[in-house]
């Protein structure tokens, strides 16, 4: 009997560390016909599967290493933020995308810049909602700083800076928005004005 129980107790704790070791699977190199395929872009190909795991443990995605290229870094977080325009529970991808912001290195801090200022063009009322409820949040700011980048690299800025505004006024007459709701957009619209000349 005691065996049995022994043998018991040995399968049940081997099972216990298989299980962790295939939870934390994508951390690993993994093998694939004589090709590594990084943990992001595994990820990138899944991401309703990693979701919990890229939020708990971004690092492990988002530094730029061996085993994650550039490249598969910016196809998951382009990943992520379609799932944040595609899906009802767009609030849950935005604070992934906040969570990634916050431990971002500044490889990954440039391409959140392209991926905001996406946000804020196909993602508007969600995106609203989210930086409102969570002003000052890195995302919000590099959302902002996607924006005036926009601006600065465009061909004539001060055009470019007028469509964003008109953009904003359109947005908020769209939403009837209150009061606290345009001051929010009118901070934003003032930043973009302060940052960019003309």
């Amino acid at each position: 009997m005691r065996s049995f129980l022994c043998m018991l107790f040995i399968l049940f704790f081997s099972n216990s560390i298989y299980s962790q070791a295939l939870r934390r699977d994508t951390i690993k190199v993994i093998k694939k016909t004589n090709t590594y395929v990084s943990p992001a872009c595994q990820a990138s190909t899944n991401v309703l599967a990693y979701k919990d795991e890229l939020y708990d443990h971004p690092d492990d995605y988002f530094i730029g290493n061996s085993y994650n290229s550039n490249q598969c870094i910016r196809q998951l977080l382009n990943a992520i933020g379609f799932y944040a325009t595609m899906i009802k529970d767009s609030d849950a991808y935005l604070m992934l995308l906040d969570r990634i912001c916050s431990t971002a290195d500044d490889s990954v801090s440039k391409y959140l810049l392209d991926v905001g200022r996406v946000q804020f063009y196909k993602n508007f009322d969600h995106m609203f909602i989210y930086c409102y409820t969570h002003k000052h949040s890195c995302f919000e700011k590099r959302m902002i700083q996607g924006l005036i980048m926009e601006i600065t690299s465009s061909k004539d800025p001060v055009i470019q800076k007028k469509k964003i505004d008109q953009f904003i006024l359109n947005k908020i007459k769209e939403l009837q928005l209150g009061d606290r709701g345009t001051n929010y957009l009118n901070e934003i619209r003032k930043t973009l004005y302060n940052c960019v000349p003309g």
